[in-house]
């Protein structure tokens, strides 16, 4: 679009389609084919020439969350206006066209193959991580041990001053480093390194750790890396023991460190054998509920919103159950953001006339005992301080049990119950308004950008105002 570097256009279709779905909360309106794409672009635009003014000081809000990485470990995520998003995943593609062919080393990096262009952006990370895992394989027919490490909290440890230097030099236009300066820095809220927010942001800081690959070549030119997870390659415990100290006294002095916890170092037959024990231990229906969610699922569509491949209604009953027989190990933002994301892809095609959709909420509807379940966990987590992010979680789900118009469903008499509890958390007692009240439809593209450009919070106030 005119007066801007950036695709807008194509950055809203692209975000609206794809990069939503990544992230840890839903949305608070279902969005339908008929979702106005370039009427939102236009209004994008008149945002963007306001700030692209050297003189303009940048402010952004965003709602932070804490989410459940694993057991016992939270990580806070952050929820902008969606339109900051829409602009930093112009500026990840505006950035990728620059760096794609001298940024990422494909050949060693299998985290984000695709690039923000592609349509299918988020479609390839099971693929990616499954080719990692043969890559894995195919080196060790050629060595004799491998060293397994990952680093610890590595977003949080970006200087994000390095992290803006190391993107300018793919930056031609001033006012675009600026405005991605100024959301990150303000997404940020004042906690160190790169907020969690999306796959858009996620591309870039995996972008940047490229940093941390040359400084591994230092040592080693033998290794992959999925994210921050590296596979260091060598042909005795002795080399790789060499290359794991002198890696991790660089790593210090760049300001990161190695998660020791996670560190394995073995022979190529131990690692074969630790394999085939772990896959021999784990549960069935929990390799389900991390592969199946995954597996042959993509985001790809046949038209605006409309996705061509989702997974089957009957196992997408099966993997809530597994989540709710065990939410402290899979009600987590990699399960339980996986199956958000199932749901919304069923519920974007019933606005477009897809029967499946209504196939899911009438199997979930007929399995009394999960029912009954997924109400005792609502009451669990209502009770429950920092539970916020699994009581929103069970409440999406809920959406599906409770009819336009039905007051009698157990469902509906429970989220009124939770509705009315004043000390329940903010957005939380919002999402339970939402499922008694029902979404309120917007029409024109100015009502629908003005909701998209209010932080997650305060666009969930302004539909359902507490009372």
């Amino acid at each position: 679009m005119p007066g801007t570097p950036l695709n807008l256009e194509l950055a809203v279709r692209y975000y609206v389609d794809s990069v939503s779905y990544s992230a840890p909360m839903p949305p608070w309106i279902q969005w339908g084919p008929a979702f106005p794409y370039f009427g939102i672009a236009e209004l994008l635009q008149e945002k963007m020439t306001g700030q692209l003014a050297p003189d303009r000081r940048l402010e952004t809000r965003a709602y932070s969350i804490s989410v459940p990485y694993r057991t016992k470990d939270f990580r806070t995520w952050v929820l902008p206006a969606v339109t900051e998003q829409i602009i930093v995943h112009a500026c990840a593609m505006y950035i990728s066209r620059k760096a794609e062919g001298n940024g990422i080393d494909h050949d060693r990096v299998y985290s984000y193959s695709n690039s923000p262009w592609d349509n299918d952006f988020l479609d390839e990370q099971l693929r990616q991580w499954l080719a990692f895992q043969k890559e894995t394989t195919d080196r060790l027919n050629t060595s004799s041990h491998i060293l397994q490490l990952d680093l610890r909290h590595a977003f949080a440890n970006i200087n994000r001053d390095d992290f803006y230097t190391y993107l300018d030099s793919w930056i031609d236009d001033r006012g675009v480093f600026r405005i991605l300066k100024a959301y990150v820095n303000g997404w940020s809220g004042g906690r160190p390194g790169i907020p969690f927010v999306n796959d858009s942001l996620f591309y870039l800081g995996n972008l940047y750790l490229n940093k941390i690959d040359e400084i591994l070549k230092r040592y080693s030119h033998n290794f992959i890396r999925f994210m921050d997870d590296y596979r260091i390659f060598g042909s005795s415990r002795t080399e790789l023991e060499a290359v794991y100290e002198a890696f991790s006294r660089s790593l210090e002095d760049a300001g990161f460190s190695i998660n020791d916890g996670k560190v394995v170092l073995g022979s190529t037959a131990e690692y074969f054998k630790a394999a085939a024990i772990a896959t021999a231990r784990e549960d069935a229906r929990s390799r389900d509920a991390h592969e199946r969610i995954e597996g042959g699922q993509s985001n790809s569509y046949l038209g605006p919103l409309l996705f061509t491949r989702v997974i089957d209604p009957v196992q997408l009953v099966e993997l809530i159950g597994v989540v709710v027989d065990d939410p402290a190990r899979y009600l987590t933002v990699r399960v339980g953001r996986l199956l958000l994301r199932e749901i919304r892809k069923l519920r974007t095609n019933a606005t477009a006339g897809s029967l499946i959709h209504k196939d899911f909420a009438e199997k979930l509807s007929k399995n009394d005992e999960l029912r009954q379940k997924l109400r005792a966990l609502v009451l669990h987590y209502a009770n429950r301080e920092g539970e916020e992010w699994r009581l929103i979680w069970l409440l999406y789900v809920l959406e599906d049990l409770i009819p336009l118009g039905d007051t009698s469903s157990p469902e509906y008499r429970l989220v009124a119950d939770i509705a009315r509890r004043p000390r329940l958390q903010q957005v939380a007692r919002l999402w339970a308004i939402r499922l008694i009240r029902f979404p309120k439809v917007r029409h024109g593209a100015q009502e629908i950008f003005d909701h998209l450009d209010a932080d997650y919070l305060t666009a969930g106030l302004r539909l359902y105002p507490e009372v």
